[in-house]
């Protein structure tokens, strides 16, 4: 009986901290897989740029212009949307809104 217990417990810490880092980590590669020249990006330190140029295993941005940096794919964190998304229905029956009043 007790080593049901065990095997109960070890499967949920499995699915409590395993899972999670592994849906995580197959986000992180598409997003990889799915960078193109162009496509603005944030850094894990937090430096946005314009992908200029992509290789292998690392790619350059340009932070400023005339500034390129090359940095490791797996440095960046996500991509910049140009726009954001609209306000959800939740955020409006809230009282939020993207309106400036004045």
């Amino acid at each position: 009986m007790a080593a049901i217990v065990v095997l109960i417990v070890l499967a949920v810490m499995w699915a409590l901290l395993a899972l999670p880092r592994q849906r995580e980590a197959r986000r992180h590669n598409a997003l990889l897989a799915s960078l193109a020249v162009g496509d603005e990006v944030m850094t894990g330190g937090g430096l946005f740029g314009t992908i200029i140029e992509i290789g292998d295993e690392h790619l350059r941005l340009e932070i400023a212009p005339g500034t390129i940096v090359k940095f490791t794919k797996r440095a960046v964190a996500t991509r910049v949307d140009a726009e954001p998304p609209p306000p959800s229905a939740a955020d409006t029956s809230l009282g939020f809104s993207n309106r400036s009043e004045d």
